[in-house]
């Protein structure tokens, strides 16, 4: 019977020092999982940091074509004011 008890406590110890191995390999696995999560996280913030900077390049480009456009449109009304005015002094 203490045969049997000193076997089953050794078995016993075995599990133990197995479950230990396993609890330490699911933290090392579950600390790389959180780094790669980390870096993951990092480059979807850079990568949101260029489509935005990218987004306001595009919108600021924009801006100024719409300026350059007004600018001509006012640019060609006053041509057009200055030839009629033209016109009618000289008709």
């Amino acid at each position: 019977e203490s045969e049997i008890a000193k076997q089953n406590e050794k078995t016993l110890k075995s599990e133990i020092v197995l479950v230990r191995s396993k609890l330490a390999n699911c933290e090392t696995e579950l600390l790389q999982c959180k780094n790669k999560i980390r870096k993951l996280m990092e480059d979807i913030h850079n990568e949101q940091r260029v489509v935005n900077s990218r987004q306001q390049e595009n919108r600021q480009a924009l801006e100024r074509s719409m300026l350059a456009e007004v600018e001509n449109l006012q640019t060609q009304i006053q041509q057009a004011k200055h030839a009629t005015e033209i016109n009618h002094l000289t008709a």
